[in-house]
């Protein structure tokens, strides 16, 4: 027999309490995180319903522009910042400034060395008669300056560092620390466009004990690192330690390495990157490798990235990547992308001193991906990024271009033996309830889980594109807006399956936060419109959410908040529309590992009066 019950017919709250729960738990007794909200799995999650909501409302960027922006923006002393992409392993270690992910940066320094220690042999060093123990020094035509003891580096300064969009950010090195003329440490700065410094101390460099000091590329000796530990600052205190150690060698070359990474703000990471292949034998061109880690999610994932290419700058033009991530339940989500590059030409701008000039701008970028998951779920997505400079070679505009299909996660449909449709709802001491709404008292209806049967369902199929616009907010491009529309149907994708329909606009609000620059917040608008069931679209939902993302002084993420309002009528399968309402949304979220997750989500309807 029904159990029937008022609970409160005019207000019908829904908490995310699991969630919530789940966090706390977590947060108490585990150091491994999962997150709410899809981000990084982005377009992981189970379904484009939820992966978009979830984008819109954590306020981060597209899944390319992610994948490209946070590499960049941290990283600004790479000579060109798309090299990141394959040198990082997807997002294990996204948000490092400055470590050490392969022996090529360091390597290019050891034999920047032996070229200095030339020059010097060839008296293209000046007398700097003030100095006592800096006595020498070579300037270059690009302003950088490099000074020398006892015939060895000491220190550079004005060093520029261009990244991919043509921002120029100027390094200075100093406290170069030798062992057997062997570079074992050093300290240096780096302040980007904005005059933001990221500090960095690296030190405890070895080397194999066949190396020594005057190898190059071009000598049968080595010199071959082996271990290295850094220490970055960020301009908002935010400290990051990484240890990198070599595992194997072939000649000059890295066949492998292992690198561990704790964050101040995004925890720990680690990953052991193995039968690292080269191209013709050249360091500067890694063809492909195998990679095994756990991500700052606490999620253990292995990576092949396979056909790596170049131009003739070495600049990353495509590769292919197959990445298997193990959920926390045991299950595997399998991701595969293909990756393309363009670049606009950059002429050099120095004299033949300068060996590396500004990089090539990064002009476009096309992204496929598709991802399965263990649920049912795929997506399969190719986001198109386009980049417009000005006669200067200066970022000035860019726009992107997303066309995405797939099908919602598997799902379970609850009814009880008159055929009502139910819903499963969990309150704050985890009991579950099964419920449904009588259409004629609008009474809330519980029915005993031991009357309720389990159908499980497969997802919807749907299509949809989406159009974004960036702003250049001082040299980086940052979402602007957003247009999605969205097409569900049934099994089929057909037209007489037309399920559902969701256009969505989301307004991104940018600025700088102690001079770094941040999402301030999203304002969304959401229409959705029921083709099968509503052929005249008068029962259309319509939902307006803002988002404010809150800083502290120095720039860190420390809340976030939400709130808006929805209208729609309610639905029944068995009678129909049948009740109009209106809602107050309040989302609620915390900031787990630099995060926003949002751990509340509570619906305040209020029903018209049936007249």
């Amino acid at each position: 027999m029904n159990e029937k019950a008022n609970m409160n017919t005019n207000k019908d709250v829904i908490k995310n309490i699991t969630v919530t729960l789940f966090i706390t738990s977590l947060i108490l007794f585990s150091s491994i995180y999962i997150y709410a909200e899809d981000y990084p799995a982005g377009y992981l999650g189970p379904g484009h319903r939820s992966y978009l909501q979830d984008k819109i409302r954590n306020g981060y960027h597209t899944e390319t522009f992610v994948n490209l922006e946070n590499r960049q923006e941290e990283r600004v002393n790479k000579r060109n910042q798309i090299e990141g992409i394959v040198s990082n392993s997807y997002q294990t270690s996204m948000y490092s400034a400055y470590g050490i992910l392969s022996a090529g940066s360091q390597r290019s320094r050891n034999s920047q060395e032996i070229n200095w220690t030339v020059l010097e042999n060839q008296s293209r060093t000046l007398q700097v008669a003030a100095a006592q123990t800096e006595f020498k020094y070579i300037k270059y035509s690009d302003g950088k300056i490099v000074y020398f003891k006892d015939g060895l580096p000491s220190r550079i300064e004005n060093e520029r560092v261009v990244d991919e969009f043509g921002n120029v950010s100027i390094r200075n090195t100093w406290n170069m620390q030798y062992s057997n003329r062997m570079l074992t440490g050093y300290e240096s700065s780096v302040t980007d466009n904005l005059g933001n410094t990221t500090y960095i101390y690296c030190y405890g460099i070895t080397y194999s004990p066949d190396s020594v000091w005057y190898a190059d590329y071009d000598t049968n000796a080595v010199k071959n690192e082996m271990e290295k530990f850094i220490k970055e600052i960020d301009p908002a205190g935010n400290v990051r330690l990484t240890h990198w150690q070599a595992l194997e060698y072939d000649g000059h070359l890295l066949r492998s390495f292992h690198q561990e990474i704790e964050d101040s703000i995004y925890g720990y990471s680690s990953f052991t990157r193995s039968n690292i292949t080269y191209e013709n034998g050249n360091y500067r061109r890694v063809s492909s490798y195998h990679e095994e880690g756990i991500g700052t999610d606490g999620l253990k994932y292995t990576l092949y990235r396979t056909n790596i290419t170049y131009n003739d700058k070495h600049l990353i033009t495509g590769y292919h990547e197959e990445r298997i991530t193990t959920q926390i339940d045991g299950t595997q989500t399998t991701t595969v992308v293909d990756a393309q590059f363009r670049y606009l030409h950059v002429d050099h701008q120095f004299a033949a001193d300068v060996e590396e000039a500004d990089p090539d701008r990064l002009l476009e970028s096309i992204i496929t991906t598709t991802t399965t998951n263990a649920d049912g779920s795929q997506r399969t997505e190719t986001v198109t990024t386009s980049y417009d400079y000005d006669e200067s070679q200066q970022l000035i505009g860019a726009s992107g271009y997303s066309v995405f299909f797939g099908q919602e996660a598997d799902w379970y449909e609850y009814t009880d033996q008159a055929g009502h449709t139910l819903t499963r709802n969990v309150d704050e001491e985890g009991n579950v309830a099964y419920t449904y709404i009588d259409p004629e008292t609008l009474e809330t209806i519980v029915i005993p889980e031991s009357e309720v049967t389990a159908t499980l369902k497969e997802g919807n199929r749907f299509r949809g594109t989406t159009e974004i616009q960036y702003e250049i907010l001082y040299g980086k491009p940052m979402s602007q807006r957003e247009d999605s529309l969205v097409f569900y149907y049934g099994q089929n994708i057909d037209d007489d399956e037309l399920i559902r329909v969701e256009h969505s606009t989301v307004i991104y609000s940018n600025g700088l936060v102690n001079n770094i620059r941040r999402a301030l917040g999203t304002q969304e608008h959401r229409e959705i419109t029921y083709p099968l069931t509503d052929p005249d679209n008068i029962h259309s939902e319509t939902s307006d959410i803002t988002t404010t993302y809150i800083y502290d002084d120095k720039g860190n993420l420390i809340d976030a908040q939400g709130n808006g309002t929805k209208s729609g009528w309610e639905y029944d399968p068995n009678r129909g529309w049948y009740h109009e309402y209106t809602s107050t949304l309040t989302i609620e979220y915390d900031v787990i590992l630099g995060k926003a997750v949002r751990t509340l989500y509570v619906e305040d309807k209020d029903y018209k009066e049936v007249e």
